[in-house]
């Protein structure tokens, strides 16, 4: 190995003879053939995969699968994302996505063809936006069984191994491409052990770490959701319209509510103290938890966007009372076939990304039929009745 390599493999603890030393060098040697400099790109990947992977295994999963995307013939082109920015002092994981993104479009792990054809509109004047992606299809139910892997769960670790799919390791989860993607760059964060879908104050401080790792996207949270027997957020590459509305401070307290010109109801809590955040939108979704809503017999469903400004980190909290006109359905697939099968209903669901002003069908004549003010009416038929804010905003005043 080379002396300078050697120096760099040193400086990152890394033990003379083991897998991880091994794969170092045979990247050494990839970044070489690049033309690179084999060390300043070893440098950065190894500062990028170390700093926020717990497991030794999880680090030789992804520096496998980095010299697996450098070996691949189709992603050798000269503006390859991964062998150019390498070298860049900024170089971070947000690179290390696209590639990933892109090398599972080119191992057709992901469906680049149905990408490909995906329609958008955007609706007047609230600048929302929907796509329709006739191609894609929705999630089938998963079995739920003690946070054991379940054979049904198409999330889960296993399943990937079962099916020859690639993941990033980075802290307590592994992202990848969704394989069935709404937009271009819509990513993954899914918690390694299987779980039901929920929301905790550590989850929601590392993805309010991870939405400032990433320029190019926004992660959202849904409860419940098709794939709601496996804890995971999701992520969007561009903004939300949510993030431009108004809204009206409560005291000082950090939250806020969204201006009545909004179609949906909530909450935003602003702050550059990821822990202060955290506990805000934590204590609003006990609170709202905490409520005798006649329509529901279980918890509250449960929206959050995660955006910023500036250094400011910014949650979207969106409590949903009911779904279109029905109750809250405790079945999501049941409630689906139902809309598909009413031809004369929109077949969208007002979830996180629809309420947040980017919402998306797989039914075309939905796409080419739904107005604004369509969209507006799904969302404020959905969304929690003010009356039950004045709760909320008094108890929040008291932290």
């Amino acid at each position: 190995m080379d002396k300078q390599i050697i120096e760099i493999v040193s400086k990152h603890g890394i033990k003379t003879g083991s897998k991880i030393y091994q794969l170092a060098e045979k990247l050494s040697v990839k970044f070489n053939e690049f033309n690179l400099s084999a060390p300043k790109a070893l440098d950065n990947l190894l500062t990028v995969t170390l700093k926020d992977t717990i497991e030794e295994s999880d680090i030789v999963n992804n520096l496998e699968f980095a010299l697996e995307m450098a070996g691949n013939p189709a992603m050798g082109t000269k503006d390859d994302l991964f062998k150019t920015r390498i070298i860049a002092d900024n170089f971070s994981l947000q690179d290390i996505m696209f590639a990933l993104i892109r090398h599972q479009i080119i191992e057709k792990k992901i469906d680049g063809e149905s990408l490909a054809k995906v329609q958008s509109k955007v609706l007047s004047p609230g600048d929302f936006v929907i796509y329709c992606n006739s191609a894609r299809k929705r999630s089938s139910t998963v079995v739920h069984n003690k946070n054991e892997y379940v054979d049904s769960c198409p999330i889960c670790y296993q399943s990937f191994i079962n099916t020859n799919k690639k993941v990033w390791f980075w802290r307590d989860y592994y992202l990848f491409g969704n394989h069935a993607p709404i937009v271009e760059n819509h990513l993954m964060v899914t918690y390694k052990k299987h779980g039901l879908q929920s929301m905790d104050r550590q989850f929601m401080e590392d993805i309010i770490d991870l939405n400032f790792m990433f320029d190019f996207c926004r992660p959202y949270f849904n409860r419940p959701g098709s794939l709601d027997k496996h804890r995971h957020v999701q992520a969007f590459s561009g903004t939300f319209p949510i993030e431009n509305i108004k809204t009206v401070a409560i005291g000082n307290t950090g939250v806020s509510e969204f201006d009545p010109s909004y179609p949906a109801t909530g909450f935003v809590v602003e702050g550059n103290d990821k822990k202060r955040v955290s506990l805000l939108v934590n204590k609003i979704m006990e609170l709202c938890d905490s409520r005798q809503v006649k329509e529901i017999d279980r918890f509250v469903p449960f929206y959050l966007i995660f955006a910023r400004k500036g250094d400011i980190a910014r949650v979207f909290v969106l409590p949903k009372w009911k779904w279109k006109s029905d109750t809250f359905p405790k079945d999501m697939n049941a409630y689906n076939a139902k809309n598909e099968s009413e031809k004369n209903e929109f077949i969208i669901v007002p979830a996180s990304v629809e309420t947040a002003g980017r919402g998306s069908t797989s039914d075309l004549s939905t796409f080419k039929r739904i107005t604004y003010a369509d969209y507006c009416h799904l969302i404020k038929d959905t969304s929690a009745p003010l009356e039950e804010f004045k709760f909320i905003r008094d108890e929040l005043k008291k932290i």
